[in-house]
């Protein structure tokens, strides 16, 4: 019933139209102003209407669905990779071992037990290269970058914190003996002995010739005189070592041995042996 009265509707319509105006054949006379152009203009015009909103609504569709789709060089909701790089790459651990390489930088190993953000050079660094090997890591994986080595460590020369004694009594043909006394430097270090003979006041001292080890035995020639004993520390085998010397305190004078009567004590056992002899 609706679509028979749309029909003769669209038809009165039809033959209302304005055709003493040949150049606007579409114009109605009503004073409705809503049917202007007649219903075939106007369907056509609410069905491209309806295309356009659909069309509206497709392209809202696609921008919102383009939108959270990631693009060339994009993650999703818009940032760039390198942006939802940095978001998501915060280490959940990191791992700071400390390696030793060889003077060329290569070969490196990890130091046991040297894994935290600082590490004290020691002895057996000595003479190689030292770098770190940073390792970082999360749920994604992980990854490690070594740093550049250092120059190669060197050594500390050797100083003298306590002064060498000697021990012994200070007479002829005793022996003393030296000390060496407290050193501070890289390790290992050589020891190397001087004796020396000086006046009674500690001063003129002279090399003994020959006495270069840890203890000396007096002679006469030293009866009178001082002694001291100088001490050399060296770790010149090392990378930047050297040697230092520190000298003892000198000894009171030597003394001279007291005389004694060997050929007498000889001579009165001879003769009591021969008072027994007589007295048979």
């Amino acid at each position: 019933m609706g679509l028979q009265r749309l029909r003769r509707t669209r038809k009165r319509n039809h033959h209302q139209l304005d055709r003493s105006r040949p150049g606007r054949p579409g114009l109605r006379r009503g004073r409705d102003r809503r049917w202007r152009f007649p219903l075939a203009v106007r369907d056509r015009q609410r069905t491209g209407r309806g295309h356009r909103a659909q069309r509206q609504r497709t392209a809202r569709e696609r921008y919102r669905h383009k939108r959270h789709q990631p693009g060339p060089g994009q993650q999703p909701h818009g940032r760039s990779a390198n942006d939802h790089h940095l978001h998501r790459s915060v280490p959940d651990h990191l791992q700071l071992p400390v390696q030793d390489c060889d003077s060329s930088g290569n070969n490196c190993q990890n130091i046991t037990g040297a894994t935290s953000k600082s590490y004290q050079l020691g002895p057996r660094d000595i003479g190689s290269r030292t770098r770190v090997n940073v390792s970082a890591g999360n749920m994604h994986g992980s990854t490690s970058t070594p740093s550049g080595p250092t120059s190669v460590v060197q050594a500390i020369a050797p100083s003298g914190t306590t002064a060498p004694s000697i021990s012994g009594a200070a007479q002829d043909r005793q022996t003393l003996t030296a000390s060496n006394g407290s050193w501070s430097g890289s390790t290992p270090l050589q020891y190397s002995y001087q004796w020396r003979t000086c006046d009674t006041s500690g001063n003129n001292c002279q090399n003994i010739s020959g006495a270069t080890g840890l203890s000396y035995t007096l002679a006469s020639s030293d009866v009178g005189n001082t002694i001291e004993v100088s001490v050399t520390a060296d770790n010149t085998s090392l990378p930047g070592g050297g040697s230092a010397s520190t000298s003892s305190s000198i000894t009171s004078a030597v003394q001279a041995l007291a005389p004694s009567d060997t050929n007498g004590a000889i001579d009165l056992g001879r003769r009591a042996g021969w008072a027994h002899a007589d007295r048979k």
